[in-house]
């Protein structure tokens, strides 16, 4: 129970009143006092939030998950708002006891503003209300005060101050309920300890495999590899298995809430997939670029033996010599490099060939010309007589 948060007693700032005991015993009159005079009686106990209320301040009835009720009881100090707050304020109870003063009442506007950015409320109970708006909304300066009281409080657990477990909710709705799940997880870690030490293991190794991760894996939309586990469909089904291999005694001993190893395990497991699917995709991406090196490497031989051809037939139109038998028509296109070089080489070697002809003939015409049409008829007795003499 937490003893600060009595409405009638109000937490003392470090700044501390005027320092007068037979002031504070002296009835004071609120309404004539100026915001500051009752900030100042406020902080030194001198009235009460209740003395300090606003007349016109707003009314309600229903308190809504967030709202911070002020008042004393364990009830109240159980409330989803009482407890966020106290979970809030913990978080900078150790730097407001090492802060000077001036800093002091900066960190209590700082705690005050991260409470009520999601829409809380700070309300007063009115005891003695016989209509249904039965809270007061109380002013900033009050809250503050609130919150004051909740930072120079040091006799809270550490036990109270953490979150509400599922063991804890099931105590405040059923007693019995509570009782059995306390039999459930102590039989569950007896048999399951030496299962728990093997998995934490096996996490730890995920683990290293996820430090491992390339930051440019498209499939990571963040810069943290972790903060992709909840955005993605697949956590729930890994969830689920991992709740259906653990050792249960009975279905009522199912939890609702996922425990801090089992999230582990989860982000572990999805780890693992996404390395899977990095491993598969960098394998079809290699296969998809060795299929259009091959396709651009057989494109080019075909453009290049395309130009050979070509300039093969624009030398057989200018010249008598045939470049390739009429009979044997254009080749057939190469099915492997080792047939296109084999093929260029023969190009090279006939255009090579056809210009040493064309050299002979400029150089010899007329020999060229007794090669080209011989002359083949018999020759007669007389002509050979006359060639003797």
């Amino acid at each position: 129970m937490e003893p600060s948060s009595d409405p009638s007693k109000t937490f003392d700032d470090d700044d501390g009143g005027d320092g007068q005991s037979d002031d504070r015993n002296q009835p004071l009159d609120v309404d004539s006092m100026t915001p500051a005079d009752r900030s100042n009686a406020l902080r030194s106990h001198r009235i009460r939030f209740e003395d300090a209320i606003n007349p016109n301040a707003e009314r309600v009835s229903l308190v809504q998950s967030l709202d911070i009720v002020l008042g004393r009881g364990k009830r109240l100090q159980d409330l989803p708002g009482n407890t966020r707050m106290r979970r809030i304020v913990h978080k900078y109870r150790n730097m407001y006891h090492s802060s000077k003063r001036v800093h002091k009442r900066m960190l209590v506007e700082t705690v005050y503003q991260e409470i009520i950015q999601n829409g809380a409320r700070f309300l007063l109970k009115q005891e003695e209300s016989e209509d249904k708006d039965a809270y007061i909304v109380v002013g900033k300066e009050i809250a503050l005060q609130k919150v004051s009281n909740v930072l120079r409080s040091k006799k809270r657990s550490n036990l109270q101050e953490t979150t509400p477990t599922f063991s804890s909710e099931q105590a405040t709705l059923r007693p019995e309920l509570a009782m059995s799940q306390r039999s459930v997880d102590s039989s569950f870690g007896r048999s399951s300890h030496g299962q728990q030490q093997q998995q934490q293991q096996q996490h730890l190794a995920f683990g290293n495999e996820v430090a491992r991760l390339p930051m440019n894996n498209p499939l990571l939309l963040s810069s943290s590899p972790l903060d992709l586990f909840g955005s993605l469909p697949a956590a729930a089904a890994a969830s689920s298995m991992y709740r259906s291999s653990l050792p249960m005694t009975s279905a009522s001993s199912i939890p609702t809430t996922a425990t801090p190893f089992e999230q582990q395990m989860n982000m572990a497991a999805m780890a693992n997939r996404l390395m899977e699917q990095d491993r598969m995709i960098r394998n079809a991406m290699t296969i998809q670029r060795l299929n259009a090196l091959q396709q651009e490497s057989h494109s080019r031989a075909a453009a290049l033996y395309s130009q050979a051809s070509l300039l093969g037939g624009a030398r057989l139109r200018n010249t008598n010599n045939a470049v390739f038998p009429p009979s044997a028509g254009p080749p057939r296109p190469p099915q492997n490099q080792q047939q296109f070089q084999q093929q260029q080489q023969q190009l090279q070697q006939q255009f090579q060939q056809q210009q040493f002809q064309q050299q002979f003939q400029q150089q010899f015409p007329h020999l060229s010309n007794s090669t080209a049409t011989p002359n083949t008829a018999p020759r007669r007795p007389e002509q050979e007589d006359d060639d003797e003499r």
